[in-house]
């Protein structure tokens, strides 16, 4: 996922393969078993230079709604940066410490669930805090779901 100075709207799907046919997420989460958790995972971070921003994650914000940074967006799941992630001398991938952030979107999901606002295909939406450097191309190379 190539980020920009505008918000990048990521759609969850199921690989192609068993897990295709597992419930959807939505059911998913109602079944969720107490004490579980479900963290959205971005990998392999990495940017050609420091993008000089932070950017906000939404876990199933609403197409053509306005990110609100902060706890008060019901949507807002925390904040991705690119600090250490740029490419320098081969980088982060090169040194075998590829950049990670995992966001714990329960709460979020559950609240979405039980109000009947969470979609069917929910999506994670990345949006910039304020313009990042021309420069930067930051990129995550994987966005998944899991459960712990």
């Amino acid at each position: 996922v190539e980020l920009s100075g505008a918000p990048v709207q990521v759609n969850f799907e199921a690989p192609p393969g068993p897990e295709a046919e597992q419930l959807p997420l939505g059911r998913y989460v109602k079944k969720l078993k107490p004490g579980r958790r479900l963290y959205v995972v971005a990998r392999n971070l990495r940017a050609d230079v420091q993008p000089g921003v932070l950017y906000h994650v939404y876990f199933d914000l609403p197409p053509g709604t306005t990110p609100k940074p902060g706890k008060r967006d019901p949507h807002y799941v925390g904040t991705l940066n690119f600090f250490d992630a740029h490419d320098h001398e081969g980088g982060a991938e090169a040194a075998g410490t590829a950049k990670f952030r995992s966001f714990d979107i329960t709460r979020v999901a559950k609240n979405l669930q039980a109000t009947k606002r969470l979609s069917a295909k929910p999506a994670l939406t990345i949006a910039p805090a304020n313009q990042p450097e021309a420069d930067a191309k930051p990129v995550v190379g994987e966005i998944t779901v899991v459960e712990q």
